[in-house]
């Protein structure tokens, strides 16, 4: 069983450095964020279970090094990472194209990433390239067994639990509750120091700086609106004149 893993894989275009510190997952660039963690935890015990392979990959710049050797700390064999000055000016269907090159790289019986709640295009990133590779892609679970060939998963929904399976190879987007990610060991850092990480250009995968260009620009960025400071009365005697006066102003009575 080869179970790969994206780990460190945002959707790409950011605005600013804020913007990326935020898309990368609240965490510095050198650091295996708290998601990141479940996807690769559920791909070690897989491989614990059945025997096989845990791949970490990466569609990062080259100071997420340090995040990928975390991966490799808690227990993934080697590592893969796509990192290339074009990628950052890519939009979301730009880093897909760009992430489906990268698992197409790596035949795998089981893809893992993990969504969390900051990156409102997560779940569109891992559909995208899932579409790119015409592989079935399982979103949002809390709970992944493997038998008979086939992966099923829960995924909690306003209308209750739903139960989903889909044949092998696919990918499957985890919550971060389906685990409780494990930490490394002293033993763990040691041995990663010397586990191989490939190091991969655009053109390593066959794409250039044109296919990774952005489809969409930021035409505007605006602060958001500051709170309004609130009317605080005091005065009981004149209450009820001021919030009628208050809500005339705004012509919310007659």
């Amino acid at each position: 069983m080869k179970v790969v893993v994206c780990v460190k894989t945002a959707t790409g275009a950011a605005i600013d450095v804020e913007d990326a510190f935020q898309r990368g997952g609240r965490v510095g660039p050198a650091v295996l964020g708290p998601s990141d963690a479940h996807a690769v935890e559920e791909a070690l015990k897989i491989v614990e279970s059945a025997g096989g392979e845990v791949v970490v990959v990466a569609v990062a710049p080259a100071e997420a090094l340090g995040a990928v050797r975390e991966a490799l700390a808690l227990g993934a064999h080697r590592a893969v990472m796509l990192s290339d000055p074009a990628l950052p000016t890519g939009d979301l269907l730009a880093v897909s194209r760009a992430l489906a090159a990268l698992l197409k790289s790596e035949p795998a019986d089981l893809y893992l990433a993990c969504w969390w709640s900051g990156d409102v295009d997560g779940t569109m990133l891992w559909v995208a390239a899932g579409e790119r590779l015409q592989l079935p892609v399982l979103a949002q679970a809390r709970s992944l067994r493997l038998a008979d060939g086939k992966v099923t998963t829960e995924r909690q929904a306003e209308s209750g639990d739903l139960t989903m399976t889909a044949p092998l190879p696919c990918l499957v987007e985890v919550t971060e509750t389906i685990n409780k990610p494990r930490y490394p060991t002293l033993k763990g850092k040691q041995a990663a120091k010397s586990k191989p990480i490939r190091m991969l250009r655009l053109v390593d995968l066959g794409l250039g700086a044109a296919e990774i260009g952005a489809g969409t620009a930021v035409t505007r960025l605006s602060q958001a609106p500051s709170r309004r400071q609130p009317l605080v009365i005091d005065d009981a005697d004149s209450a009820a004149e001021r919030i009628l006066a208050f809500l005339e102003d705004r012509n919310l009575v007659g």
